[in-house]
């Protein structure tokens, strides 16, 4: 699915490095915070368990929002909206 294509550009990015940043231990952290969650997200995927794929969803989306923020890249960050648990949007 495409959390692991996802989780699969973040392993990408540690060959990256026409950044002076790219060979920080923030840069890093943060790449590895990334992957984790993308293939936490795939994982409850397969196993269709909701409150973790909201979980690994959310922590992706900060963690990317992180790294562009930290490395003043001009990018405009997500925001993940509440829902319930039916998945609806309150």
């Amino acid at each position: 699915n495409a959390a692991f294509t996802i989780a699969e550009a973040h392993n990408l990015l540690f060959s990256r490095s026409d950044e002076e940043y790219m060979a920080s231990a923030d840069w890093s952290r943060l790449i590895v915070e990334g992957r984790d969650a993308s293939l936490g997200l795939g994982k409850a995927m397969q196993a269709r368990d909701y409150a973790m794929m909201k979980e690994n969803f959310a922590t992706l989306v900060n963690s990317c929002n992180a790294c562009h923020e930290h490395f003043e890249m001009d990018v405009d960050p997500m925001t993940v909206e509440p829902t319930t648990v039916e998945g609806r949007r309150r």
